[in-house]
């Protein structure tokens, strides 16, 4: 998975585009201080770009080398200042806290047990008022292949605790879209945003 990613972000333009997931947009409207954010899973910086556009200091992690080349590149292109590291996110080593954590479209390539164990620790380094935001492929999802598809709900149990309240949450499939190299397709999403409460 990592040798498809580094091909095709090798390539010229940027294979997701610039702008960032809606998700992460939205989820600027609850941000109550901002900071330290963590972009897990961040690829060619899109989410990033947005986050430290907006105030944030980045650190984007991933595992495709190539897209956190463009990530940098785009950051230096546009005066902005964020920080990578190359590695798979299930390896990368927790501390302090962060006033935002975002993990968007990359824990479907995790297995089960990792996807649990990280959103464990995304949870235990936010601050307090902080904001996590995370989407990730449903069982809804039309191709069935990916090591990890959140149940109905599934992601929404997981901060339906004491500590956190839930902002937003949905599940839905996706319009048709297309991806280069891929024919015209869908995806089955769960997506939520949520604060850490005091």
């Amino acid at each position: 998975m990592v040798k498809h990613y580094n091909k095709r972000y090798k390539s010229d333009g940027f294979y997701w585009g610039i702008q960032p997931n809606d998700i992460v947009k939205d989820a600027l409207s609850f941000v109550s201080k901002k900071g330290n954010a963590l972009d897990l899973g961040g690829g060619e910086g899109r989410d990033a770009m947005f986050l430290a556009s907006n105030g944030f200091k980045v650190l984007v992690v991933d595992k495709a080398k190539e897209g956190l080349k463009k990530a940098r590149s785009l950051a230096d292109k546009n005066s902005l200042h964020i920080k990578t590291k190359n590695m798979n996110i299930s390896d990368f080593p927790f501390s302090g806290e962060y006033e935002l954590i975002s993990c968007c479209n990359v824990l479907q390539f995790l297995e089960q047990e990792e996807v649990f164990s990280i959103i464990k620790k995304i949870q235990l380094h936010t601050s307090i008022g902080g904001l996590n935001i995370i989407r990730a492929f449903s069982e809804k999802n039309p191709e069935k292949h990916f090591p990890f598809l959140f149940k109905s709900r599934q992601l929404e149990e997981l901060y339906l605790i004491d500590s956190w309240k839930i902002l937003k949450y949905e599940e839905f499939v996706t319009p048709y879209e297309v991806h280069p190299g891929f024919p015209m397709h869908q995806h089955g999403i769960a997506q939520i945003i949520a604060r850490k409460k005091g």
